[in-house]
């Protein structure tokens, strides 16, 4: 039986979704859904956490089979649903994380899927420098073919997965928080592309949680709550707090002092964590800070500035090469934490920004990952399995995650709530010092908001909680104190309150000129 059937769509859509139903043990996730896409069309999807739209996106990628419903992809429909049949007519996923290959060139990256060969069936690496250049060159893309892939930062990964899709004929293109590790710059050259993309006849669809992207790109915006459709809408015209009530029901206020309505002023305690002068390589030079009991430290910097690796030393995910690194917590005191247990065992949580690689485990349940910061931070031998369920079902409860069960396995979360098991993992131990990279990345904003009073919560009952985060806003909103670093060096410090987006941006552009 073949995947693929005869051309059964006559409305002119590159991607048609109608009516799509889709349940998983005790969560109906979609409900009556439909969707289109037209050519050139950049088509935003919007809505929170567990809305349905990662659902609807691996229906329509083929990675899912619908309960009820079809899907068409250049006026064809699908019958058994798969990745290969939804590939071969066309469409393409790009995730947040990295979709190249290292061990290949930019060139092989580019034509994975379509290699050129010479009349006798032979692959040249001069014939695939060439076609790529000329790809990349119509892209504006300014790589060299030649380079390596295990050399590219996250903003050009994602450029060569872009070129990539476009020589495999992609006329789908589904864009999964593409941002999600892009800085200013980045954002705008990848827009560019995009529109590029779209000005040849692609289809996109741009799924993200930042309304002031989706205003610079999109055409339409469809919005999903609870599984089904909440409306579709043209993105000029609409209005930010039109789109935000569409997705919540009501206007979501993310400003500083929306956030910290009602919580306790907090007086800053004793020093926690000193870092004087630690070292790593060439990426960290020189940093020196101190956390403190109550305080919300933010580090922020342009991509590679170094921040995630001062966020990675201080919690002992890596070693400094040079330099100190002094804890006053707990077993810290009297032995000085050497790898990443111990630094777990003194009360050090690490929430690191590949939460699916590092972070989650994504075949487990969510019992058994938030289980894991009692495992790392006891000498217990013995499993205790009720224990762990109602420690589960309190975080659960405490940070919003859309579940059926704590024994549904994390993979099938969507991004924002694998984000808040992990969390909820280290809230459940009262970890004392909160290390956190990136922490509400492919976040919806409500969820934004509550995991940013959980961390004002946790500062007022005396924890030190440091963040690495690229957002502006976030970092406005909850930083007590911000760092500003680049080429591995703090460049400017300020008080939180003071630390509007547009002065740290300022400041950033300066470090990075001087």
């Amino acid at each position: 039986m073949s995947d693929i059937l005869q051309p059964g769509d006559a409305h002119g859509d590159v991607l048609r979704l109608d009516r799509v139903t889709k349940s998983f043990p005790g969560v109906r996730a979609l409900r009556d859904a439909s969707f289109t896409v037209a050519s050139g069309e950049v088509h935003a999807l919007l809505g929170e956490n567990g809305a349905g739209k990662s659902t609807l996106m691996k229906i329509a990628c083929g990675a899912l089979a619908p309960d009820a419903g079809t899907v068409h992809i250049g006026g064809v429909a699908l019958g058994r649903h798969t990745p290969q049949a939804a590939r071969a007519l066309g469409l393409r996923v790009l995730h947040q994380e990295r979709q190249i290959a290292a061990h290949l060139s930019v060139a092989e990256n580019v034509l994975l899927d379509r290699v050129p060969t010479g009349p006798l069936g032979l692959v040249g690496r001069r014939r695939t420098e060439r076609a790529a250049r000329a790809l990349l060159d119509e892209l504006g893309i300014g790589l060299d073919p030649g380079r390596s892939a295990a050399d590219l930062n996250a903003a050009e990964a994602q450029l060569v997965a872009l070129a990539r899709a476009l020589s495999a004929g992609a006329t789908v293109l589904v864009l999964d928080e593409p941002t999600a590790s892009l800085q200013g710059d980045e954002v705008r050259v990848l827009f560019d592309i995009v529109r590029t993309l779209a000005g040849r006849g692609v289809g996109i669809v741009f799924i993200s949680h930042h309304l002031d992207e989706v205003y610079a790109i999109a055409d339409r915006v469809t919005v999903m709550r609870d599984g089904a459709v909440a409306g579709t809408v043209p993105a000029a015209g609409t209005r930010p707090d039109q789109l935000t009530a569409m997705i919540f029901g009501q206007s979501v206020d993310v400003s500083r002092a929306a956030v910290r309505a009602g919580l306790p002023v907090v007086v800053r305690g004793e020093p926690l964590v000193e870092v004087e002068n630690i070292h790593l390589g060439r990426t960290v030079n020189g940093v020196s800070l101190t956390m403190h009991a109550g305080e919300v430290v933010a580090l922020t910097g342009p991509l590679g500035s170094g921040a995630s690796e001062v966020a990675q030393l201080v919690a002992g995910a890596r070693g400094p090469s040079a330099g100190r690194i002094t804890h006053a917590t707990g077993a810290a005191r009297t032995r000085p934490p050497r790898t990443r247990r111990d630094h777990a065992r003194c009360g050090v949580a690490f929430l690191p920004a590949d939460r699916k690689h590092a972070g989650v485990l994504l075949e487990h349940s969510v019992t058994e990952n938030v289980a894991l910061g009692d495992r790392a931070t006891s000498r217990r031998v013995l499993l205790r399995r009720r224990e762990d369920r109602r420690r589960a079902a309190e975080q659960v409860h405490r940070l919003g995650i859309r579940v059926a069960d704590v024994r549904q396995r994390v993979q099938t979360l969507s991004g924002g709530n694998q984000q808040k098991v992990v969390l909820g993992r280290w809230l459940a131990v009262r970890s004392r010092v909160l290390v956190l990279d990136e922490p509400t990345a492919g976040v919806d904003v409500a969820a934004k908001v509550e995991i940013y009073r959980l961390l004002l919560a946790a500062a007022a009952d005396g924890a030190a909680v440091l963040i690495v985060s690229s957002d502006f806003e976030e970092i406005h909103a909850l930083a007590d104190r911000v760092l500003v670093v680049c080429d591995g060096r703090v460049v400017a410090e300020l008080p939180g309150h003071e630390a509007d987006p547009h002065r740290v941006m300022q400041i950033e552009m300066e470090g990075r000129s001087a």
